[in-house]
């Protein structure tokens, strides 16, 4: 298979269309809701004003990046800058850009440093050998574990004194464990079915990172 033809090859995210109206962003672990006006693409710039400003949480550093969901889509699959948010109120923020699903699961790894485990629903805890906002890696004694790209485990990802989560991670990718060749590191991709539980999660990877 060529590299034009791997579904898994990472593409170069492009400029997204700015749609004016509803929306909603994520920006350090928490769902902003908002409208979107006068974007300005000679600038590269456009305005998103804040529904409920006293609601927010999130430190609002310049140069934070952010995922916004189109009032009309499903999936925070557009990334954004925040560029200045001086009254908390109306943000000035980049032109996004669209994120390919490979792009969408790239991100840092941080190792897990025996802080987390994986409970399957048949009651096994799989160590977690490192994690990052959109996937973590499991050990298995090398040879066992899922059989296949596209195999799941479902189960409750818990870290200690930090929270747990309901979780699905679809595997993608088996690697050799850097300092155990009698184990090996099954990667997948992490889904939550609680968005906010998933914004949480991510949001204590920012912490650690």
């Amino acid at each position: 298979m060529t590299p034009e033809q791997d579904p898994l090859q990472v593409s170069t995210p492009r400029q997204a269309q700015v749609r004016t109206g509803p929306a909603t962003l994520a920006i350090d672990g928490q769902q902003v809701a908002g409208r979107v006006l006068s974007p300005n693409l000679d600038l590269g710039l456009f305005v998103f004003v804040v529904d409920e400003p006293g609601d927010v949480s999130a430190q609002l550093d310049e140069g934070a990046p952010c995922r916004i969901k189109w009032a009309s889509g499903t999936d925070f699959d557009t990334e954004a800058e925040l560029v200045e948010a001086e009254d908390g109120e109306r943000w000035v923020l980049s032109v996004p850009v669209e994120l390919s699903s490979a792009a969408m699961r790239q991100s840092p790894r941080l190792l897990a440093d025996g802080g987390w485990g994986l409970v399957t629903e048949d009651g096994d805890v799989l160590e977690v050998f490192d994690l990052s906002a959109g996937g973590i890696g499991i050990e298995f004694p090398a040879g066992s574990g899922p059989a296949g790209v596209g195999d799941r485990i479902e189960g409750r990802l818990k870290a200690i004194g930090l929270g747990s989560w309901d979780v699905v991670v679809e595997c993608t990718n088996v690697r050799a464990h850097p300092d155990d060749g009698r184990q090996w590191i099954v990667g997948g991709q992490l889904k939550m079915p609680d968005e906010s539980g998933m914004l949480r999660y991510q949001g204590i990877l920012s912490d650690m990172n």
